[in-house]
This record gives structure tokens, sequence and C-alpha cells, in this order.
């Protein structure tokens, strides 16, 4: 019962240690304009807002989640002094690296880049989320276009050399009529 009450008498007196868990990701939003079959690299800093060390890793998802590599795959985050700020003091660099599809035509493909706390400690700690905006317009190269444009340049020769037909058609039936 002593043990009890002295145990209790220290859990009152001692201040408790608060552990938080966060994480930061710039830039906020990434919009390129690529090439079809181009390949192309960006740079994210990861910072940690929270007071633990972390492993963190970057994920991309919905329409770009196929043409998304990340160099380092994740990496070991010591936590931000405070106050807070940018640039961040112990942030580190990943690279994105892009490779787009083959298209002919223009597309664009949205998502976004999530940087993620890996679960610590056991998996006790597996909160710590934070995304950026990823938009990228993929458009033909320029022999792809090339092409396009003379498929664009013979439909009105067809219809040009259909029209010369008719006229002559006409002239020619306004002439034998006539004699």
């Amino acid at each position: 019962m002593k043990l009890a009450i002295i145990f209790i008498l220290l859990l009152l007196i001692t201040n408790t240690v608060q552990a938080s868990v966060g994480i930061g990701i710039s830039p906020a939003k990434i919009t390129d304009t690529l090439h079809s079959k181009e390949e192309k690299e960006h740079t994210y800093t990861v910072y940690n807002t929270g007071n633990l060390n972390i492993t963190a890793k970057l994920e991309a998802d919905g329409e770009i989640k196929d043409y998304i590599e990340f160099y380092p795959e994740e990496t070991n985050l010591l936590p931000e002094p405070e106050p807070h700020r940018l640039p961040p003091v112990n942030g580190k660099q990943i690279t994105m690296k892009i490779k787009t599809p083959k298209t002919k035509e223009n597309i664009t493909l949205k998502g976004n880049v999530i940087a993620y706390v890996n679960p610590g400690f056991g998996g006790l700690i597996t909160t710590g989320a934070v995304a950026s905006k990823v938009e990228l317009t993929i458009i033909p190269k320029d022999e792809e276009l090339k092409l396009n444009k003379k498929h664009l340049v013979g439909i009105p020769l067809i219809g040009l050399v259909v029209l010369l037909v008719i006229i002559n058609v006409r002239h020619l039936r306004k002439k034998i009529i006539r004699k």
C-alpha cells in the first residue's frame, strides 16, 4: 500500500513528457509541362516538425503514381529547432523523378506527393502526413506533332479536291445540256 501511494505521488510530482510527430514538405505544389516520353526531376525538401527523430518517406497517388519514383526512398529526419522557420535547418532533399507516358495529344495528370512518417516504436507512432499537389501537362514531341499536322492538312486537301470535282462535273453538265 505504501508503495502504491509513493508511486502515485511521484506521478503527480513528475513532469510529463510529451512526444509529438509531424512532417512538412516544400514546395506545396508543382505544376509542369513535359513532352511525351520525357524524364525530368524535381526536388522536395522534407522536414520534421515534431520533437522525435523520424523516418520519412514520399509516395505518389492519383493519376501520377505510375510515372513517379523517389530518391532516396526514405530518409531520417532530426526535429527542427523551435520556433520553426523556412528554410528548415534539418530538412533533407528527396528527388522526384518523372517518366512521362507516350501520348499523341495533350493530357493532364493530377495527383499528390504524400510525405509521411514511417511507423516507429513498434508501430506505436503512425501519425504524421502532409501532401504536395502535382499537376503535369504532357504534350506530344515535335515529331509526333508533325505527323498529326500532316493528317490535319490532308483532310482539307481531300475536301478541296472533292469540291473541285463537283464544280467540274457541274460545269461539264452545263456544257452537255447546251449542246
